[in-house]
Order: structure tokens, then sequence, then C-alpha cells
């Protein structure tokens, strides 16, 4: 049976709702990435002598990337002697934002195509080009607002790590930092694996249209 045609109309619909959330969630991840650079490099010019060329912090953490990032920085609070619960805290903030990460480099890396025809417009990423085995590929199916729901996690990770440092540094009042209540889930997504029986957990399937 072929599936049904998806209207020009519905399809433009669809995919303008996934363009915009993902231009969001891309900025707040990149957004996420350079302010915890930045902040690195807040710590390192802290510890070196006041007169310092700044460029030379530049030149170190410059090229780091966010999984580096996260490692220098949980680094730091290790030196600095930080309390337990902060280092606790930033190691939740750090685990949710890897949560993210996974989700992002798939669509970073992979196709998405519009694949529900109703008003829900689901999407499916495949990396069945890609894979280095046919039983190996994965389709992940998701709505644009677990993209948003993730966008929004991401900005606030980027605010705690923001208050964490700045009350290490003395520049705001010590206080207490809640953690986050977390709108991103991995439950928000679907995987399956077509050719392996799709021995992930399915709670629910996309539309199949």
């Amino acid at each position: 049976m072929e599936p049904p045609e998806i209207s020009k109309e519905v399809e433009q619909t669809a995919y303008s709702a996934y363009f915009i959330s993902l231009g969001e969630f891309n900025h707040a991840f990149t957004s996420l990435e350079h302010h915890l650079t930045c902040c690195i490099k807040n710590s390192l010019s802290r510890q070196m002598r006041e007169g310092s060329d700044e460029w030379i912090v530049n030149a170190i953490v410059g090229s780091v990337r966010i999984g580096t990032a996260k490692a220098i920085l949980k680094r730091i609070l290790k030196v600095i002697k930080a309390e337990k619960r902060q280092m606790d805290l930033l190691d939740k903030l750090f685990l949710q934002s890897g949560e993210i990460e996974w989700l992002r480099n798939r669509l970073a890396h992979h196709a998405t195509f519009l694949r529900g025809t109703d008003e829900n417009h689901w999407f499916i990423n495949t990396d069945f080009a890609s894979a280095s085995e046919e039983d190996k590929s994965e389709f992940v199916g998701f709505q644009p607002g677990a993209i948003r729901l993730a966008s929004a996690d991401l900005i606030a990770i980027k605010q705690a790590v923001d208050d964490l440092f700045s009350m290490l540094h003395g520049l705001i009042p010590a206080r207490e930092i809640v953690l986050p209540t977390w709108q991103y889930k991995s439950s928000k997504l679907i995987r399956h694996r077509p050719k392996s029986g799709g021995r992930q957990k399915q709670s629910a399937r996309p539309p199949q249209s």
C-alpha cells in the first residue's frame, strides 16, 4: 500500500515549524558552547598574573568544543576546592546537556524528513546512508516541539553555569543554585532499528504515512 501523498501546503507548514525549532536549538547549543569556553577563559585569567595578555588564554582554549569544555570546568571546580554540592550540581547540569548533545549530533550529521501527515507533524531522522552495517541504522522520530524543549533546557543550563562560576569568583553573592526542572526528556524521541527487530523499547510509534 502506497503512503498517502503529503500536500505542498502541509509540507511547507511542517518544515517551517521544524526549521524555526532547529534554528532556535542550534542557537541555544552554540550559545552554551561559547559560554562554557568563556567560563574557562575567565577562570584561567583570574589565575594568571595581572596584566598578562588574554590572548594567551584564547590560544589555549579558543578551539575547545563542548565536551572538552565540560571536562575542563569540572577539573577547575576540583582545583579551586568547590563544595561537593556545587560539583554535584555541575555534574547534573552536564548530564542533561549530554542527553541534548546526542540529539544535536543526530540532527547535525544525519538527514531529517517529514513523516506524519497529520497536524502533529512527525519527523524522522535517519542514519541509514552512513551506518557501517545495515542492522545498526536507526530511525529517530520526533516532533519540532521536542527540539524547543531541548533549547529551553540549554538556556537554563547556561544560566545555572553562569550563576555558579560568577558566585565562585565572587562576582555575585553566595546563594543556593537550584537545579532547573528539565523540560526535554529522551522519551520525547522514538528510536527504532528496523533491521534489528527494533531492539529499543518503544512507548509509541510515529504516524505511518
